[in-house]
């Protein structure tokens, strides 16, 4: 039976890690909303292992709840290991009655989860955070296991109790490193899918969702923003003069000088060929017009290298349209056009959507 119990925990653990590894996948973001979530699940996690404990004898059961906020606390900080420990503390009390045993059994978890963040921020090594963490709550386990059972039954039971619980510390730490791994692959993976491979700017499928997640937020609050089409004035004899590899390196500089203009209001991508965008956040139009100058005139003044130590100078064009809700034409017709009349106005210039070269 202890071993069948065993290997029902075990398979908890795994389905909660999936479900952890999901949830951290699309709440990518930091912040305590997302530490919440998470050390909600590793709480749900010790509440399951509670309902499916090992038996350890007739009188006697064990389980390994104290490693959802192990676990919780060598991967995700100290306020998903506290929300974790008092799901855990309130849920043993709730579902097995109000004792004394279960008031034992609760500040023993809450002293454990207190114990466990202690470790996280003093181990670096993993494996070893794990372990000591393992090995803390379980010396605070004896003592609660004293308190309840008495010293003596606890020494007959307590040794099953740390076999189980080490040997499915080891498995946790395995399985929590497969969905690490795993995760850190996946998210380069997307990375991958939406990067320009030469520019390592965002390239224009990320473009295209990111355009219409913009024109959906912008209808649904009544918000405006801006995109910006940038092309390279005359590339075709850059790359006809200098080869297909210079014309690279252009690409990859110029890329930088956007990446340096790009924050939090601000995103480029690489559409193709020499043709780069951006979508910006602004207060005022006069904002958008301003960061199209500042880009246009960087570009204008830097020295592009080559190889063998050549160096040219290149120009850019830049239309710029605004997004309105109520507007019949599209975003990106209107800074095309805009675009054109930047070209055909003489080039190395910036034109805004009223049709004039700035």
């Amino acid at each position: 039976m202890m071993i069948k119990g065993f290997f029902v925990n075990i398979c908890i653990l795994v389905t909660f890690f999936y479900l952890i590894g999901s949830f951290s996948r699309k709440l990518s973001q930091r912040g305590w909303i997302r530490c919440v979530g998470l050390g909600s699940i590793f709480g749900g996690m010790g509440l399951v292992l509670m309902l499916f404990s090992i038996p350890l004898s007739h009188h006697t059961i064990a389980d390994l709840r104290h490693l959802a906020f192990v676990a919780s606390a060598t991967y995700f900080g100290s306020v998903a290991t506290l929300t974790a420990t008092a799901i855990i503390s309130l849920g043993r009390i709730i579902m097995f009655g109000y004792n004394q045993q279960a008031l034992n059994a609760s500040v023993t978890m809450l002293a454990a989860g207190v114990v466990c963040i202690l470790i996280s921020k003093g181990v670096r090594s993993t494996w070893w955070r794990v372990h000591f963490m393992n090995y803390a709550s379980l010396g605070l386990i004896s003592v609660a296991l004293s308190l309840n059972l008495g010293f003596s039954r606890m020494t007959e039971v307590f040794p099953y109790h740390i076999m189980t619980s080490l040997i499915g510390g080891v498995i946790l730490f395995f399985i929590a490193e497969h969905f690490k791994k795993m995760n850190r692959y996946i998210k380069r993976l997307s990375n991958e899918v939406s990067m320009d491979h030469l520019t390592k700017l965002h390239n224009v499928k990320a473009f295209d969702e990111d355009v219409n997640r913009q024109i959906n937020h912008s209808t649904e609050h009544g918000t405006s923003f801006a995109l910006l089409l940038l092309d390279i004035d005359h590339f075709k004899h850059v790359n006809d003069t200098y080869g297909h590899l210079n014309g690279d390196e252009v690409l990859i500089q110029l890329a930088s000088i956007l990446r340096a203009s790009s924050g939090k209001k601000v995103k480029a991508y690489r559409n193709g060929g020499e043709e780069f965008s951006m979508i910006m956040s602004f207060s005022h139009e006069r904002e958008v017009y301003e960061k199209a100058e500042e880009i246009r005139t960087a570009v204008e003044s830097q020295g592009f290298h080559l190889k063998h130590d050549q160096q040219i100078h290149i120009t850019i064009s830049i239309g710029y349209a605004i997004y309105q809700p109520s507007q019949e034409v599209s975003i990106f017709e209107n800074a095309d056009e805009a675009l054109y009349r930047a070209k055909r106005s003489g080039r190395n210039r910036v034109c805004g959507p009223e049709g004039e070269a700035k």
